[in-house]
């Protein structure tokens, strides 16, 4: 993904989180809507510290790899 289809992501991110209005929205509804995958807007999700916040983490343990990963986490804008 080149510097400009990431920050237009980033942009879609907080539009759509703009529009929940408050409400929180999880990684794979802004996967599904972004059409990318739910690892990918997760890394945005984190390159947007200060403007996003996690609300509820959803983790599971995968046995393969021996470690945790984000099953449906639930994000939301950081309150002005």
């Amino acid at each position: 993904m080149g510097k400009s289809q990431t920050a237009a992501a980033k942009q879609e991110i907080l539009r759509l989180l703009g529009r929940a209005r408050g409400a929180v929205l999880g990684v794979n509804e802004l996967a599904r809507q972004l059409r990318m995958e739910p690892q990918q807007v997760l890394t945005l999700l984190g390159q947007l510290k200060g403007q996003v916040e996690c609300v509820s983490k959803a983790t599971m343990e995968s046995r393969a790899s021996m470690k945790w990963e984000d099953v449906d986490s639930k994000w939301r804008l950081v309150p002005q």
